[in-house]
């Protein structure tokens, strides 16, 4: 079972939950780590009118950059015209998509000042067999990619987690 977060003698309530349907992850991977890599990958979304929803970037193991965006699939087809484009204006060694996908998380404030709220979401989401496919984090935001098909046991989960009725 999942801890409940403590602070100050009592369980942390969250502000609301984050819920994005009918999303494809695009992963822009193998870049070169230098200045201007991630302009160049969002400025290539933004020139064919592609709003992006959700954003990570991390370092793999050889150094290279890679960028996970969160799109809306009613963009896809728009936007898999441009992955060609998109892979040459970053120099990144490929350009993944997956369709089907949702951001689910949650908010509140303080969350920068309560250790542990990242460990309770990823394991409520792990106990209800949630597969995270991404994780993005703010000062007061945990957002996660999962498979829309998992949404519903996420938010379930996450309600539970969180004891709220958060709608």
């Amino acid at each position: 079972m999942f801890e409940k977060v403590i602070h100050k003698g009592r369980s942390l309530r969250i502000g609301g939950i984050i819920e994005e349907p009918n999303l494809c992850l695009v992963k822009v991977l193998g870049i070169p780590d230098k200045v201007g890599g991630a302009a160049a990958a969002v400025r290539s979304f933004g020139k064919v009118g592609v709003n992006i929803e959700f954003i990570s970037e991390s370092a793999d193991v050889s150094g290279l950059a890679n960028i996970t965006v969160a799109i809306g699939m009613s963009d896809l087809d728009r936007f898999a015209e441009h992955m060609s484009v998109l892979q040459r204006e970053t120099g990144a060694v490929r350009v993944e998509k997956r369709a089907g996908c949702a951001v689910v998380g949650v908010y509140g404030p303080h969350f920068r000042e309560i250790p542990g709220v990242a460990a309770m979401l990823f394991s409520a989401l792990s106990e209800a067999d949630v597969n995270l496919l991404a994780i993005a984090s703010s000062i007061s935001s945990l957002c996660c990619v999962v498979a829309d098909k998992d949404r519903a046991a996420a938010r379930k989960a996450i309600l539970v987690a969180f004891e709220t009725t958060a709608e």
